[in-house]
């Protein structure tokens, strides 16, 4: 679980710098049949939106809205 979260890190931040397609990398993976990624990026947005909600000023770890759209879009697509 955790390559994933560093995986979704590295593609959400390149995704962020538009050097990868979000939505298409995701299909991609889940396509593959791997139902424990879609279990680790629900975990993935859970931690980020938590953690975000605790915060006061904000932090490195903040997710944009629409990349959190493209990740329900995409779950919710499956």
């Amino acid at each position: 679980m955790k390559s994933f979260g560093f995986a979704i890190d590295l593609a959400t931040l390149a995704s962020s710098r538009n050097l990868l397609a979000l939505d298409k990398w995701l299909q991609s993976r889940i396509a593959t049949g791997q139902d424990i990624f879609v279990r680790a990026c629900l975990d993935y947005l859970s931690e980020r939106i938590v953690n975000n909600s605790r915060q006061d000023g904000g932090s490195h770890k903040d997710l944009p809205v629409d990349t959190i759209a493209i990740f329900l879009q995409v779950l919710l697509s499956r």
